[in-house]
Protein backbone atom coordinates (compact mmCIF):
# COMPACT_ATOMS: atom_id res chain seq x y z
CA UNK A 1 0.00 0.00 0.00
CA UNK A 2 2.98 2.35 0.59
CA UNK A 3 4.31 2.04 -2.67
CA UNK A 4 0.77 3.06 -4.33
CA UNK A 5 0.26 6.20 -1.92
CA UNK A 6 3.76 6.87 -3.23
CA UNK A 7 2.99 6.19 -6.85
CA UNK A 8 -0.04 7.84 -6.53
CA UNK A 9 1.66 10.87 -4.48
CA UNK A 10 4.23 11.32 -7.58
CA UNK A 11 1.57 10.83 -10.14
CA UNK A 12 -0.94 13.99 -8.33
CA UNK A 13 2.79 16.19 -8.16
CA UNK A 14 2.87 15.72 -11.99
CA UNK A 15 -0.54 16.08 -13.00
CA UNK A 16 -0.90 19.69 -10.51
CA UNK A 17 2.75 20.44 -12.39
CA UNK A 18 1.63 19.68 -15.76
CA UNK A 19 -1.84 21.45 -15.16
CA UNK A 20 -1.00 24.55 -13.02
CA UNK A 21 2.84 25.06 -13.80
CA UNK A 22 3.76 28.17 -15.18
CA UNK A 23 2.56 28.98 -18.87
CA UNK A 24 2.87 31.88 -19.87
CA UNK A 25 1.27 34.69 -20.56
CA UNK A 26 -1.12 33.26 -22.84
CA UNK A 27 -3.67 32.06 -20.11
CA UNK A 28 -5.05 34.73 -18.42
CA UNK A 29 -7.96 32.87 -16.20
CA UNK A 30 -10.49 32.36 -19.24
CA UNK A 31 -13.70 30.43 -19.35
CA UNK A 32 -15.13 28.37 -22.47
CA UNK A 33 -18.23 26.77 -20.98
CA UNK A 34 -19.19 25.02 -24.37
CA UNK A 35 -19.08 21.02 -24.33
CA UNK A 36 -16.98 19.35 -27.05
CA UNK A 37 -15.93 22.93 -28.57
CA UNK A 38 -12.13 21.64 -28.34
CA UNK A 39 -13.30 18.72 -30.89
CA UNK A 40 -15.16 20.75 -33.08
CA UNK A 41 -12.08 22.85 -33.26
CA UNK A 42 -9.85 20.34 -33.53
CA UNK A 43 -12.25 18.40 -36.38
CA UNK A 44 -12.72 21.68 -38.30
CA UNK A 45 -9.01 22.47 -38.25
CA UNK A 46 -7.30 19.13 -38.35
CA UNK A 47 -4.61 20.98 -35.53
CA UNK A 48 -2.76 17.94 -34.67
CA UNK A 49 -2.07 20.43 -31.06
CA UNK A 50 -5.82 20.60 -30.92
CA UNK A 51 -5.88 16.41 -30.83
CA UNK A 52 -2.86 15.96 -29.14
CA UNK A 53 -4.22 18.14 -25.95
CA UNK A 54 -7.62 16.26 -26.21
CA UNK A 55 -5.71 12.95 -26.22
CA UNK A 56 -2.85 14.06 -23.22
CA UNK A 57 -6.41 15.05 -21.57
CA UNK A 58 -8.20 11.77 -21.23
CA UNK A 59 -4.54 10.19 -21.07
CA UNK A 60 -3.72 12.16 -17.85
CA UNK A 61 -6.30 10.61 -16.17
CA UNK A 62 -5.87 6.86 -16.82
CA UNK A 63 -3.38 6.81 -13.82
CA UNK A 64 -5.69 8.00 -11.25
CA UNK A 65 -8.37 5.96 -12.34
CA UNK A 66 -6.41 2.79 -11.95
CA UNK A 67 -4.49 3.75 -9.00
CA UNK A 68 -7.40 4.80 -6.44
CA UNK A 69 -9.45 1.08 -6.65
CA UNK A 70 -5.75 -0.56 -5.92
CA UNK A 71 -4.92 1.73 -3.15
CA UNK A 72 -8.44 1.32 -1.62
CA UNK A 73 -11.75 -1.11 -1.42
CA UNK A 74 -13.40 1.98 -1.33
CA UNK A 75 -12.82 2.93 -4.73
CA UNK A 76 -13.34 -0.24 -6.01
CA UNK A 77 -16.92 1.13 -6.45
CA UNK A 78 -17.10 3.11 -10.05
CA UNK A 79 -18.99 5.83 -8.91
CA UNK A 80 -17.16 6.82 -6.32
CA UNK A 81 -13.53 6.64 -8.69
CA UNK A 82 -15.43 8.60 -11.17
CA UNK A 83 -16.73 11.27 -8.80
CA UNK A 84 -13.17 11.11 -7.03
CA UNK A 85 -11.81 12.12 -10.70
CA UNK A 86 -14.66 14.38 -11.77
CA UNK A 87 -14.17 16.29 -8.45
CA UNK A 88 -10.12 16.73 -8.86
CA UNK A 89 -10.76 17.80 -12.32
CA UNK A 90 -13.20 20.70 -11.11
CA UNK A 91 -10.81 21.79 -8.78
CA UNK A 92 -7.92 21.99 -11.03
CA UNK A 93 -10.01 24.32 -13.23
CA UNK A 94 -11.30 26.11 -10.81
CA UNK A 95 -7.43 27.13 -9.75
CA UNK A 96 -6.28 27.47 -13.34
CA UNK A 97 -9.26 29.66 -13.40
CA UNK A 98 -8.64 31.54 -10.42
CA UNK A 99 -4.34 31.87 -10.80
CA UNK A 100 -4.87 32.54 -14.46
CA UNK A 101 -2.54 29.78 -15.23
CA UNK A 102 -5.26 27.59 -17.32
CA UNK A 103 -8.80 28.15 -18.72
CA UNK A 104 -11.68 26.89 -16.81
CA UNK A 105 -12.48 23.95 -19.64
CA UNK A 106 -15.73 21.81 -19.73
CA UNK A 107 -13.77 19.74 -22.58
CA UNK A 108 -11.11 18.94 -19.84
CA UNK A 109 -13.43 18.39 -17.59
CA UNK A 110 -15.15 15.83 -19.59
CA UNK A 111 -11.57 14.47 -21.48
CA UNK A 112 -10.20 13.82 -17.50
CA UNK A 113 -13.06 12.43 -16.40
CA UNK A 114 -13.16 9.77 -19.66
CA UNK A 115 -9.38 9.16 -18.65
CA UNK A 116 -10.62 8.41 -14.93
CA UNK A 117 -13.32 5.75 -16.20
CA UNK A 118 -10.78 3.92 -18.59
CA UNK A 119 -8.04 3.65 -15.99
CA UNK A 120 -10.76 2.35 -13.72
CA UNK A 121 -12.18 -0.45 -16.39
CA UNK A 122 -8.46 -1.19 -16.79
CA UNK A 123 -7.64 -2.21 -13.12
CA UNK A 124 -11.19 -3.55 -13.01
CA UNK A 125 -9.83 -6.25 -15.90
CA UNK A 126 -7.03 -6.92 -14.41
CA UNK A 127 -8.36 -7.35 -11.27
CA UNK A 128 -10.59 -10.03 -12.88
CA UNK A 129 -7.78 -11.16 -14.73
CA UNK A 130 -5.71 -11.98 -11.21
CA UNK A 131 -8.99 -13.15 -9.23
CA UNK A 132 -9.14 -16.33 -12.79
CA UNK A 133 -5.61 -16.99 -12.20
CA UNK A 134 -5.39 -17.08 -8.57
CA UNK A 135 -8.27 -18.99 -7.58
CA UNK A 136 -10.72 -19.17 -10.53
CA UNK A 137 -12.93 -17.15 -8.13
CA UNK A 138 -12.85 -13.19 -9.23
CA UNK A 139 -13.50 -10.25 -7.12
CA UNK A 140 -15.31 -9.14 -10.57
CA UNK A 141 -17.46 -10.89 -12.57
CA UNK A 142 -16.71 -11.20 -16.26
CA UNK A 143 -19.66 -9.05 -17.57
CA UNK A 144 -19.31 -6.22 -15.51
CA UNK A 145 -15.20 -6.52 -16.14
CA UNK A 146 -16.15 -5.54 -19.56
CA UNK A 147 -18.65 -3.47 -18.85
CA UNK A 148 -16.48 -1.25 -17.73
CA UNK A 149 -14.42 -1.08 -20.96
CA UNK A 150 -17.00 0.50 -22.62
CA UNK A 151 -15.24 3.97 -22.29
CA UNK A 152 -12.10 2.93 -23.36
CA UNK A 153 -13.67 0.73 -26.53
CA UNK A 154 -15.96 4.11 -27.43
CA UNK A 155 -12.85 6.41 -26.89
CA UNK A 156 -10.76 4.00 -29.48
CA UNK A 157 -13.71 3.81 -31.85
CA UNK A 158 -14.28 8.09 -31.98
CA UNK A 159 -10.72 8.80 -32.57
CA UNK A 160 -10.14 5.65 -35.16
CA UNK A 161 -12.76 6.85 -37.03
CA UNK A 162 -11.84 10.70 -36.92
CA UNK A 163 -8.12 9.88 -38.20
CA UNK A 164 -9.67 6.83 -40.30
CA UNK A 165 -12.18 9.92 -42.13
CA UNK A 166 -9.37 12.48 -41.87
CA UNK A 167 -7.14 10.06 -43.85
CA UNK A 168 -9.51 9.40 -46.60
CA UNK A 169 -9.83 13.10 -47.52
Amino acid sequence: KLTIVAVLFCYLIVVLGATLGNRGDYYQGSVNLHPFSAYREAWNSFSITAWRNIILNILMFVPFGFLLPVLSERFRKAWKTYLVGFMLTVVIECIQYSTGRGIFEIDDIIGNTIGTMIGYGLVMLLFFISGKLKNNTPTISGRRAIAYQVPLMLTLVLFSSIFLTYSKQ
